[in-house]
């Protein structure tokens, strides 16, 4: 099972008390130890679970609009902000403690815009959170069109992970980064995409096509 690095020490922080409490348990004896260490043990197990980094195969239809992560759709309508110029719809997708955390990029094609914005830490679900969470505003460009999108925090996620630069060049489905411990991701669409997902359909990230860019005319 391969495991996003952002994880590892946290994984290893998480197995390094494991071995320290077994070793003061066989030391000393003292049943008391077992207790501390079967935490660590479950902490260690869930954090495995956690940063787990599946393989994907994205679509290799070139109009096709991916889902950025895994998860529920909560909302699809046109609530989209002032900072994004240009989009019709909105799709947001909420990530449970037990989805996978590692955020896909929707489309190929250059990085136009990544902007970091400080904010509050709603819970993620709450229509709320796209108007005042901690978030990472997204767009990308390829000869189709345009997609935004926003990777946003929630209660318990304080740390949003984005690896991407403006000016990056990279295919639809790459890796881009995650948000740590429960989530949301808003993606802002076009006119001349077409949404195929559906409300409350769970998706994955890097393979579920949520729309269509519609075809250029010749």
């Amino acid at each position: 099972m391969r495991i996003a690095s952002e994880g590892y020490h946290i994984i290893a922080i998480g197995f390094l008390l494991f071995l320290a409490f077994v070793l003061l348990l066989v030391i000393t004896g003292q049943r008391l130890f077992a207790y501390p260490s079967i935490a660590a043990l479950i902490f260690d197990s869930f954090a495995l679970f956690f940063f787990r980094d599946p393989i994907r195969i994205p679509s290799r239809f070139e109009n096709a609009v991916l889902s950025p992560a895994d998860g529920k759709i909560i909302a699809i309508d046109n609530r989209v902000p002032s900072y994004f110029k240009g989009y019709k719809n909105r799709l947001s997708i909420f990530l449970s403690m037990l989805d996978v955390h590692i955020n896909r990029l929707p489309i190929g094609g250059h990085v136009e815009r990544v902007e970091y914005h400080h904010g509050k830490f709603v819970p993620a679900f709450s229509e709320k959170a796209s108007e005042v969470n901690e978030h990472t505003v997204i767009e990308i460009a390829n000869s189709h069109g345009s997609i935004g999108f926003c990777q946003r925090a929630g209660t318990i996620a304080r740390r949003i992970v984005c690896r991407l630069k403006k000016g990056d060049n990279l295919q639809a489905g790459e890796k881009f980064g995650m948000i740590l411990f429960g989530s949301r991701v808003d993606i802002y669409m076009p006119d001349n995409v077409t949404i195929l997902a559906h409300l409350g359909q769970r998706i994955r990230a890097g393979e579920s096509i949520i729309g269509e860019f519609e075809e250029n005319e010749s």
